[in-house]
């Protein structure tokens, strides 16, 4: 498997996704573009920084109560933290929320052990505390895991094809105590959905009953209560199986009603067509068929509920599964499961009727086959397992409360490996599994400007792909898409020298992509179905849908002249502050242009996949030599001119867009330093260079004597009409005075530099702002 940085490149105006750099795109922290630049893909980057796997992460929890442990045990009923001070990596972090977490793994332990796992809440006291950007995790203690290591290496085997947390290996102090060796494991959170989807937005459920709630689900596992079954269109009669965990609309819970009516009540011949608009179908298939390849005891394909969450994207509005546990992974009992274990029992709608849909099934066998040959190779799986060994013997043979012997630890580690290939073997040997499927191979696309180039504004791509199969070609689709994140169309393609494909039968398929708009994303990938009874498919790439060919459409340029990005600083802390006394990162354009230029209806965003990110509020005009400054700082509620999106220092993309979405200017930055300024050089016009900023001032100014360099005060924007902003070289408030065209005084006050100064009650008309480095004239627009 190839691992890659998951820092992506921004595009130039013209540049196809080809031609990109390794610097920043603002995907989702999961996505990436691989080297060649023609894939986007989710899952499989290698994990850095908190959640790296080549560390043992030490974490000292100490608790100041004298009764603590007491309030420990009694957070596992009620769902209260407990109060507690984290140290971690050097830093120590207060009135953090600690609790006992756990169903088996806590009511199952033996007599008198207190190895239990624990949720850890960083910002359950201190609003917004995190750390390395996480506000939650998990201890999970390996219970019934001799190896102790199952939930690190399911999560890594699996994110490769589906959306997991991340996992690493934690050795656990408590008021000094070595509480011994943990996994740690990531919370299925905002931050894991702002990881693997494209926004937050959407609502998220777990498929088990509310905390606290007595009864709540009921009964044993497959009773079909959580496992998206129908119970009628009253919500109320899904909030006793279900937990709602962050929500964004009114009225979240309609939206699992509706899925489970599609699932459950639409004929199995009208099923293919209808339910891929209300699930992420082969999300939920992907997620079905790593359940079952790991013969995962704790989910949806055994359990039927609890051990498995549900997110709804509100970019595509569709439902998807989501995998948590991973502990409890080829136990002996599941060893021989069948790959539609449970596919027979209408309690699991998701496998029974599913799997009835003929085109679905195949789907799923096609991504059972890929996860087996990708990520169940015995000489992989005993290499990751040697590798963990190596970092973790030392911590386990120590831990002095663990749950096995140092000898049931060693064996349980051969066991995993053991099981693992016989698991592989055993699917390898069903019939369905082991069914020959179509090759694809040299998939293109072509336009006027060559092969694998980026087509022009509404100019038609063509697509080939060869093919081969040992039981024949039934036929071969082109599934494609011009929205990012959606849904898929999809066109036959052909093999008849008619279509682009070359000579006539000689395994070459073709099909054309009918022209887009400039600017605009494609995404495609081929699957070619043999010619048996089953229709076995194989995709290209294998990871459709998540991993898929990619394109953009050459951005139009707008015609609008003058406007650039002049500058950026990307880790502001000390260089200029916002209207709220912060030093937040920053955005300076420029109008070297001989008009003023209306931005009302313009954007700005730090993404090419999302052109319309932050719109310009109205009143927003640059008069010719202009600067205007935009605060990165993702809290628009700060004020007009706070954008929706904060900038990375290790670097990304900004780009500015004109009111039909044409690219009027962009920057692609790498690494930056903090307090200096990426800036164009010559100013406005000049190819950027890191230097001192020159904040909304001239770029050339720096290596001129210092307070002479930028004299007097910059005010900016200018017309305005809501508000203008004065800013001048130091920290020092200043008195300011606003005369009008008759000599009155209209406003008069001290100001210090970069705080905005409201005119929104102003007349339209001329006015003086007068200050004591000197007089500039200020036009208010009506």
């Amino acid at each position: 498997m190839t691992f890659r940085s998951n820092t992506l490149v921004g595009l130039l105006p013209a540049c196809a996704l080809l031609a990109m750099t390794t610097s920043a795109q603002n995907l989702p922290d999961e996505y990436y573009i691989s080297d060649d630049g023609r894939r986007l893909v989710a899952g499989g980057l290698e994990v850095g920084g908190y959640y790296s796997e080549d560390e043992i992460k030490v974490i000292h929890l100490t608790f100041a109560q004298s009764n603590f442990w007491t309030l420990l045990e009694e957070s596992h009923d009620n769902y209260q933290h407990v109060l507690a001070t984290m140290e971690y990596n050097g830093n120590t972090y207060d009135s953090v929320g600690v609790r006992i977490k756990g169903q088996t793994s806590y009511m199952q332990l033996p007599n008198g052990s207190q190895k239990f796992s624990f949720d850890i809440n960083v910002d359950a006291f201190v609003d917004g505390q995190d750390v390395a950007g996480y506000e939650t995790f998990n201890l999970h203690n390996g219970f019934q895991d001799a190896s102790v290591m199952r939930d690190v290496f399911y999560k890594h085997l699996i994110r490769p094809h589906v959306p997991a947390g991340r996992a690493c290996f934690a050795q656990l102090y408590i008021n000094g105590q070595n509480w011994g060796h943990y996994c740690m494991v990531q919370d299925l959170d905002s931050d894991f959905i702002e990881e693997w989807w494209w926004s937050n937005d959407g609502t998220r459920w777990r498929a088990d009953k509310p905390p606290g709630s007595p009864g709540g689900g009921g009964g044993m596992w497959g009773d079909g209560t959580a496992a998206l079954n129908y119970h009628g269109a009253d919500t109320a009669d899904y909030q006793t199986y279900y937990t709602l965990g962050r929500a964004e609309e009114p009225n979240p819970w309609d939206r699992l009603v509706t899925v489970c009516d599609k699932l459950d009540n639409t004929p199995i011949v009208q099923l293919g067509d209808t339910l891929d608009k209300y699930m992420d179908i082969d999300r939920c298939l992907w997620h079905l068929a790593a359940e079952n390849a790991f013969a995962d005891d704790d989910s949806y394909i055994h359990k039927g509920k609890m051990d498995y969450s549900l997110y709804w994207d509100a970019e595509t509005g569709r439902m998807t599964t989501q995998e948590i546990d991973g502990n409890s992974i080829l136990g002996n009992m599941a060893l021989n499961w069948s790959p539609f274990y449970n596919a027979d029992d209408d309690n699991y709608p998701l496998l029974y009727r599913v799997m009835q849909v003929p085109e679905f099934r195949q789907r799923y066998l096609a991504h059972l086959r890929h996860i087996m040959a990708a990520s169940m190779q015995q000489a992989d799986v005993t290499a990751l397992i040697s590798q963990y060994r190596a970092l973790i013997d030392t911590v386990v043979e120590a831990d002095p409360i663990k749950l096995m012997t140092w000898a049931q630890y060693q064996t349980g580690c051969t066991t995993l490996g053991n099981s693992c290939n016989t698991r592989r073997n055993n699917l390898s040997n069903n019939t369905e599994v082991s069914q020959p499927v179509p090759t694809i191979t040299m998939v293109e696309h072509e336009v006027a400007s060559g092969v694998n180039q980026p087509p022009v504004d509404n100019e038609a791509t063509r697509v080939r792909a060869s093919v081969t199969s040992a039981n024949g070609i039934f036929r071969v689709m082109l599934h494609w898409s011009n929205v990012l994140p959606g849904r898929f169309s999809r066109i036959e393609m052909f093999d008849d020298g008619a279509h682009n494909d070359g000579a006539a039968a000689d395994g070459t398929y073709g099909a054309d992509l009918s022209g887009q708009p400039g600017g605009v994303w494609v995404r495609y990938y081929i699957a070619a179905e043999a010619d048996n009874p089953a229709r076995s498919v194989s995709y290209a790439p294998a990871g459709a849908e998540h991993d898929v060919f990619v394109f953009q459409v050459t951005p139009n340029t707008s015609p609008v002249d003058g406007i650039v990005i002049n500058e950026v600083m990307a880790s502001n802390g000390a260089t200029a502050m916002d209207e709220n006394d912060q030093y937040e990162d920053w955005i300076e354009l420029y109008n070297g242009g001989t008009n003023a230029v209306d931005l009302e209806g313009w954007y700005l965003t730090d993404t090419p996949f999302e052109p319309t990110k932050w719109e310009f509020p109205g009143g927003t005009v640059m008069a010719p030599g202009d600067y205007m400054i935009v605060w990165a700082d993702e809290d628009p509620t700060q004020g007009a001119m706070h954008a929706n999106f904060k900038l990375s220092a290790s670097g990304e993309s900004v780009l500015v867009y004109d009111p039909e979405t044409l690219l009027v200017d962009n920057v692609d930055f790498t690494e930056q330093i903090t307090d200096q300024g990426y800036a164009r050089v010559p100013n406005g016009s000049g190819p950027f260079i890191i230097q001192l900023p020159t904040f909304a001032a001239n770029n050339d100014n720096v290596g001129v004597k210092e307070a002479r360099a930028i004299k007097g005060f910059r005010m900016y924007p200018n017309p305005a009409a809501t508000q203008v902003v004065l800013v001048w070289d130091d920290a020092v408030p200043q008195p300011v005075s606003i005369i009008d065209a008759m000599q009155r005084t209209v406003w008069n006050g001290t100001v210090r530099s970069g705080q905005p100064l409201d005119v929104n009650g102003f007349a339209g008309g001329t006015y003086m702002v007068r200050l004591p480095q000197g007089n500039q004239r200020l036009v208010v627009v009506r």
